[in-house]
């Protein structure tokens, strides 16, 4: 039970801190101010659109503000770079917590195995005499899959959430830099 302790502590702790990563990415994002910036580059006022996006924490701007700050053609491969770095904060943890989600089960199945051995051995010297003894075992030893399953099962919700808040902002800054792409070439 003390690993699995161990993982549960884990877990809620990366979870606590994706949601606060998530709270305060919810609150950077500035939709109008993309449209401003992107209004003003429309009309080629790049200079103007650069003072506007330095004051924004928005992904996609804050990969505009680079580009524009390089003062060279965009080129595609620039973007897909500057976005892999913005993205990157979305997926921390994922590998802990997928790791966390496969270990748990496991490590309940392990005790399980573990607890029925050490109640085999209780009876083996008497035989059957006590068979009450032997199921209070096994049912403690099924404590600690039920665990591992608990966990594991709250871990993968929180992870394929995650998943998805990352999925959509890379779509969101996918789209955004598209436009992007379109109006710097023009």
């Amino acid at each position: 039970m003390i690993p699995l302790g161990i993982c549960s502590v884990l877990g809620v702790s990366m979870i606590l801190e994706r949601l606060f990563f998530w709270f305060k990415q919810s609150r950077n994002n500035e939709p109008q101010l993309v449209a401003a910036v992107y209004e003003l580059l429309s009309k080629k006022q790049n200079t103007e659109a650069l003072n506007l996006a330095n004051e924004s924490k928005d992904s996609s701007l804050i990969c505009v503000k680079a580009c524009l700050e390089s003062h060279q053609r965009i080129k595609p491969l620039t973007l897909e770079s500057l976005a892999s770095q913005v993205l990157k904060p979305t997926r921390r943890f994922e590998k802990g917590l997928e790791t966390l989600i496969t270990i748990s089960p496991l490590l309940g199945i392990l005790g399980t195995v573990l607890g029925i051995i050490a109640s085999f051995k209780s009876i083996a010297p008497s035989g059957l005499g006590d068979p009450a003894a032997m199921m209070a075992g096994l049912s403690q030893a099924l404590i600690t899959t039920a665990t591992g399953l608990s966990i594991s099962i709250l871990l993968l919700v929180f992870h394929n959430y995650f998943l998805k808040m990352s999925e959509a902002q890379q779509e969101k800054l996918e789209e955004e830099l598209t436009l992007f792409e379109e109006l710097a070439g023009s």
